[in-house]
């Protein structure tokens, strides 16, 4: 059984400086448990959850954090790969991603694709495409909803992470 430890001195792939689950969870948690910011050997900047996970299955890098919702619809769509990774730990749990529209679109849009967004797992059309995506239905949430991310974000830049 392998463990987060035994990835000290492995080469690790994170998406991209700006993502939570491939980036600054990792860094939290060597914040936290104290591995501090020399724990890879090697940093590799992947672009995107998938390709971290190509890169895994290439053997390009040695572990990756892949988001669950996107491994879990890679492991739908192929369940083969299922059996050539390996999960050595859990980080979280994190609040879900908001969906957000720029604030450029006129007010009475953003009313109206939030109220389609919140209503739709009500129709059958809604629920078939919320299914499709492994989802069950959009809640309503606020910003104060994504203060374990800042806090989190906080902690993770106590440790001076060397970037690549």
């Amino acid at each position: 059984m392998y463990s987060f430890e035994d990835l000290r001195g492995k080469s690790w792939a994170y998406n991209e400086t700006g993502s939570h689950s491939g980036y600054n969870l990792v860094r939290y948690h060597l914040a936290t448990t104290g591995f501090g910011a020399d724990y890879f050997a090697r940093l590799v900047e992947s672009g995107s959850h998938e390709s971290s996970l190509r890169m895994l299955l290439d053997q390009g890098i040695d572990a990756a954090a892949i988001d669950s919702t996107v491994l879990e619809m890679e492991f739908t769509k192929n369940p083969s790969l299922a059996g050539s990774v390996r999960t050595i730990t859990i980080l979280g749990p994190s609040p879900s991603p908001p969906w957000v529209v720029h604030d450029t679109v006129p007010r009475t849009i953003q009313s109206a694709l939030r109220r389609e967004f919140l209503s739709m797992h009500n129709d059958s059309r809604g629920r078939q495409i919320l299914n499709s995506a492994g989802m069950l239905r959009f809640a309503d949430v606020s910003d104060g909803e994504y203060d374990p991310i800042r806090e989190m974000d906080r902690v993770a830049a106590t440790v001076p992470w060397p970037l690549p």
